[in-house]
């Protein structure tokens, strides 16, 4: 997979297919960790985002299947490197990360109730959507019966 490089105190380089699902990520500590079923959304918020150590840490680490890949640096780097787990930035004060990580989880919440109300029976989904109007304030309600 190609990876492209990225400015962060964390993370060197990311990696996304699309058609597999497929997140890589290579950290300053050299070991790189590969990240099942993550939406291309969260890879387009790790490129956005300012303080990519964070988003990684809050965002994608423990939350995707992931494994490391094997160590792929000469063996002499390898001796000389910084252990193996992958390098975390803080999570920082940046309101823009902060913002941003606030969109993504409203973005996987709503994605969630679509999913699960999808999977409830036809006829489950029909009567909640006629219930639905009901639940409005009146000037709400009328407009959705239009």
């Amino acid at each position: 997979m190609q990876r492209q490089p990225l400015e962060s105190r964390a993370v060197v380089s990311a990696g996304y297919d699309a058609d597999a699902q497929v997140l890589e990520l290579e950290f300053r500590s050299g070991r790189v960790y590969r990240y099942e079923n993550v939406p291309g959304s969260v890879y387009g918020w790790l490129l956005r985002t300012r303080n990519k150590g964070g988003f990684v840490s809050r965002m994608v680490s423990g939350r995707y299947p992931e494994r490391a890949l094997p160590d792929a640096r000469p063996r002499d780097v390898r001796a000389a490197g910084q252990g193996g787990a992958p390098a975390r930035e803080l999570p920082g004060g940046d309101e823009e990360d902060a913002a941003l990580e606030q969109l993504l989880r409203a973005s996987v919440a709503l994605l969630s109730d679509a999913l699960q109300f999808e999977s409830r029976p036809a006829d489950a989904r029909q009567a909640e959507a006629r219930l639905a109007p009901s639940s409005l304030p009146k000037a709400e309600a009328s407009k959705a019966e239009r």
